[in-house]
């Protein structure tokens, strides 16, 4: 289990990295938590209303989400935006 601050850090850490900033969107409940905070856990897109709330709309034409589990295409499903398996993202470069 990793701390908050941890994850923060290799937010933070990333972006560094990368360059860029972007906004970074987490959720620090697993199981136990309200409604409204397991919302923010994947498969629900509760977090990416946050996103939207903070940053107004997206284009759904243009969004995609890349991941490697289930929950993750469960999420761009649910979004209504396209899936990207990390795999095939890295092997397009």
């Amino acid at each position: 289990m990793v701390t908050i601050e941890e994850v923060e850090r290799v937010a933070s850490y990333t972006m560094d990295l990368l360059g860029i900033w972007f906004p970074f969107y987490f959720a620090p409940y697993k199981r136990k938590g309200t409604a409204a905070q397991l919302d923010l856990r994947k498969p629900n897109i509760g977090m990416a209303v946050a996103a939207i709330l903070d940053w107004g709309p997206m284009d759904i034409d243009q969004s995609f989400m890349v991941g490697d589990y289930i929950s993750d295409k469960e999420f761009a499903d649910n979004l209504g935006i396209r899936y990207v398996n990390i795999k095939d993202f890295l092997l397009s470069e």
